[in-house]
């Protein structure tokens, strides 16, 4: 789902590049008039024009509880079932990591029958972060993402005279954190929105200022707004007691928002820990694929040392990427790895693996080594003999916020990486290959 803000943008990407070998149906939401203040003011924003002036109402996207509206409009959802499908993912692009967790929570929504299954990770108390409780009313209960300012509130006037706080001895809150991300059973969706057109309760989140003389006033114009895991306010009473639920997984393996500028991502990391910002996001990527090799016995560092950039501590080590068509889940990884000790990767190297059929047997890297591969190519890498990869690799050099020649994508991030040496192995053409 796309915006007026994003819709032009996103679409030359995806044109660009081919949808990535997708099948990608682009949806785009309307927007809303913008509020000024507590009195629902609309904002006017001033035009100039050739020898005139006029004023057009001030706008912003609705929520991303559109998805739901758009998808039974556009007629996607019922498609979809048509086609046989059987669930509904959905997810923020903000956040990469969530679909290391998306082949589990499927299976738990099968095992469980959950019409509604979110995706949750370990939550601090006073963290930004919605909660997921089970709410608890006259004859009825419903489980419920509750958004991070109302929380608090909520838990005073619901016999928790302390609020927020963790549970016990431990750090993290009793209310496991909402990531934004969930399945939903497609026969359930459909019959809902049906009845719903998927129109989710609206709700008005202004920011205010802190100035004493105007307690009430904004920072800046805010507007309704709707939220996609609002969802199960949708679901017959019946179905929300009991089919909606919640997979907690570890927040390492699932979690890391790229949504902060590097000033916010600075104060975001003393407060609570997780900058969410490019160089973290990218780096606790990297982490994950170390921390799975690690995990299954490959000789390969999780955290060889700590980098920072514009003032972003981030954990260092091995660049490891994994195209889907490579590994989706652990049980691919093991596939892919049959002698896991015969493999060692040092910190500074960069792997890349994008190929449905390839095999490592073994592998010594100190470099840069990318292996590209259609699926019509069966590749065997180590097989025969040890294979060994020593190169000058790939490179990370800092750049400073200042510097006004750098391209804004690179900045936000804190570095360039250079590209000195590397080995490519690529296979365009079907049959039996050794590396």
């Amino acid at each position: 789902m796309t915006s007026d803000d994003t819709h032009e943008k996103t679409a030359k990407m995806l044109h660009d590049h081919n949808n990535f070998g997708l099948d990608i149906t682009l949806i785009k939401q309307e927007k809303v008039p913008s509020l000024a203040d507590t009195n629902a003011s609309f904002v006017l924003q001033k035009v100039e024009g050739k020898g005139s002036t006029h004023y057009q109402l001030g706008t912003k996207p609705h929520g991303h509880g559109d998805v739901h509206t758009l998808l039974h409009t556009s007629g996607l959802a019922k498609k979809w079932k048509k086609e046989g499908r059987k669930w509904v993912v959905f997810f923020q692009d903000t956040n990469a990591l969530v679909f290391r967790g998306i082949s589990a929570t499927l299976g738990v929504s099968k095992s469980k029958h959950f019409a509604f299954n979110s995706i949750t990770v370990e939550r601090k108390p006073g963290e930004p972060k919605g909660a997921i409780c089970k709410l608890h009313g006259e004859n009825k209960s419903i489980t419920l993402n509750i958004e991070y300012n109302q929380l608090d509130a909520l838990l005073r006037a619901s016999g928790f005279p302390n609020g927020d706080v963790a549970s016990g001895d431990s750090k993290a809150s009793p209310f496991p954190g909402n990531i934004n991300s969930f399945v939903i059973d497609l026969d359930v969706y459909v019959k809902v929105l049906e009845k719903s057109g998927g129109r989710v309760p609206e709700f008005v989140n202004p920011k205010y200022t802190k100035n004493p003389q105007k307690p009430r006033e904004f920072k800046k114009p805010t507007r309704l707004e709707c939220m996609m895991q609002d969802f199960p306010r949708l679901l017959p009473p019946a179905i929300a007691a009991a089919r909606v639920g919640y997979t907690l997984m570890p927040r390492w393996l699932v979690c890391s928002s790229v949504k902060n500028n590097i000033e916010d991502a600075r104060k975001k990391q003393m407060q609570t820990g997780y900058p969410e910002c490019a160089a973290s996001g990218e780096a606790d990527y990297y982490r994950v694929n170390r921390m799975l090799l690690h995990s299954l016995g490959v000789k390969v560092e999780v955290d060889s040392a700590t980098d920072v950039f514009s003032g972003i501590e981030v954990k260092s080590g091995a660049r490891i990427v994994f195209t889907p068509r490579f590994a989706s889940c652990i049980n691919d990884l093991r596939s892919k790895f049959p002698n896991p000790s015969k493999i060692e990767i040092s910190n500074r190297s960069t792997l890349v693996l994008d190929a449905k059929n390839l095999t490592i047997h073994t592998l010594c890297l100190d470099g840069a080594l990318k292996i590209i591969a259609t699926d019509a190519s069966n590749v065997q890498c180590g097989k025969q003999k040890v294979l060994k990869v020593v190169n000058k690799g790939h490179v990370i050099q800092k750049v400073l916020e200042s510097d006004k020649n750098i391209d804004e994508n690179v900045k936000i991030r804190g570095y360039d990486l250079k590209v000195v040496e590397e080995r490519v192995e690529k296979f365009t053409q079907p049959g039996e290959f050794h590396i």
